[in-house]
């Protein structure tokens, strides 16, 4: 056998073992892969909730896991609306609208699993359209019914179109972000350098597009029609923001309840200890400041039924 062959077959061998073991172990990468993958957890929650008791969905990224406090979350509903309510959760960390509509669909829409409200926790621009990574949205959020119109509208691209199938069939691709820095720089020659002139050969011209913010004006839409209550609330920030122009009307053209808490609320430093989370207190805080919101919701659902 030839010294090539014998090269091909040990790096098919571990791309082979690496495959399985990706497959495997994925959940111990990260607490946020736990997550996602316990995302069909959290719908059966909702699908498994009487009617007669509030079903909510926290949507959203790490403001939202760490902003909201759910005890306090949960006491507050309970005791307006005389019924406790289930309280389900989706905040992968660093996802944005993209992630947060697709999954949604899949995970909650496409198997009869929708709330009855929608806490949405954002920060400045969570709700702007930008695909952050198609690799994860291959990977873990676009399901079988958005697929085609997902190929359609945003897949122009062959280098996107690979990276997305990849990631979608293979756990190694969907986990390359995670696995490369334990596996590939460590065992394989001049990988760094590699991935760095390959990166510096695709990257786009520095060009920034006006916001726009159709993905989330499109959700908001189809969950009103399905008559699912959305609630969007900026979550505070060590500073004031207010919410981009175009989510505000496309909030507005939904009939979707606002709580701009990130340009109302001045909390102290102390209040965010890593510069940009909230701590246990501060949660506290915005917790009760947003419920008067979602009850409102809750009732205007109601009345409406």
């Amino acid at each position: 056998m030839r010294s090539e062959t014998k090269v091909i077959l040990a790096l098919l061998l571990l791309l082979l073992g690496l495959e399985a073991a990706a497959r495997l172990m994925e959940t111990r990468l990260s607490k946020d892969v736990q997550h996602l993958r316990s995302l069909p957890e959290q719908a059966q929650k909702l699908r498994g909730t009487t009617h007669d008791r509030a079903r909510i969905l926290l949507l959203g990224n790490s403001l939202a896991r760490c902003g909201v406090h759910i005890p306090t979350l949960q006491a507050g509903i309970q005791q307006a609306m005389e019924a406790e309510p289930t309280i389900a959760v989706m905040h992968p960390d660093g996802s944005k609208i993209e992630e947060w509509a697709y999954g949604y669909n899949r995970f909650f829409r496409d198997t009869a699993s929708e709330p009855d409200l929608i806490l949405l926790i954002t920060g400045r621009q969570h709700l702007t359209d930008k695909i952050k990574s198609i690799d994860d949205l291959g990977a873990f959020y676009v399901g079988t019914n958005d697929l085609p119109a997902f190929v359609a509208n945003h897949l122009h691209k062959l280098e996107d179109t690979g990276w997305f199938f990849a990631s979608r069939y293979s756990a190694l691709m969907a986990h390359r972000a995670r696995v490369e820095p334990l596996v590939f720089y460590k065992f394989v020659p001049g990988y760094e350098q590699t991935a760095q002139e390959i990166n510096r050969g695709i990257q786009a011209p520095a060009v920034t597009p006006a916001a726009t913010c159709n993905t989330f004006s499109q959700f908001a839409s189809d969950l009103a029609k399905r008559k699912v209550k959305l609630v969007v609330v900026s979550a505070p920030l060590p500073e004031p923001f207010s919410l981009p122009p175009e989510v505000l009307k496309a909030a507005a053209l939904s009939k979707a309840f606002v709580h701009e808490a990130g340009a109302k609320m001045r909390l102290p430093p102390e209040r965010f200890p890593d510069q940009y989370h909230l701590d246990e207190i501060g949660a506290d805080i915005f917790t009760k400041d947003l419920l008067p919101s979602v009850i409102e919701a809750l009732k205007t659902r109601t009345a409406d039924h």
